[in-house]
């Protein structure tokens, strides 16, 4: 068994495809309104939904080789990191935690991503 595709419900379809280019994601392809992208071998689907609830209270983690190259990518794009354990709290460098080094950022429709280096 694997992991194949992640569907994230988004108010604004073409708001939130802008959000994921600028932080680094790779987009796919677009079809029936819907955005693809890819990050390893998992699919991001990015669903147009007029349900206000049904989006956010989720995170999700990646992995990667350079935290600080990362954190300064998405900071240059726009994206403000933040510490997604005290209150969504801007930050300026990434975190040292007992796990990695990891900082947050918010999509559009508040789904938080976790980019972490394992120690």
């Amino acid at each position: 068994m694997n992991f194949k595709n992640l569907f994230l419900f988004c108010k604004n379809t073409e708001e939130s495809k802008q959000w994921y280019e600028k932080a680094g994601f790779k987009h796919v392809q677009a079809f029936n309104g819907m955005e693809l992208f890819k990050i390893g071998d998992v699919d991001i689907t990015l669903h147009p939904t007029d349900d206000k609830k049904a989006s956010g209270d989720a995170q999700f983690y990646i992995g990667v080789e350079d935290v600080n190259t990362f954190f300064n990518q998405v900071k240059e794009a726009g994206i403000q990191p933040v510490d997604y354990q005290d209150n969504m709290k801007e930050i300026s460098e990434p975190l040292i935690r007992p796990w990695g080094i990891d900082f947050g950022i918010v999509d559009p429709d508040g789904y938080v991503w976790v980019v972490i280096q394992d120690k």
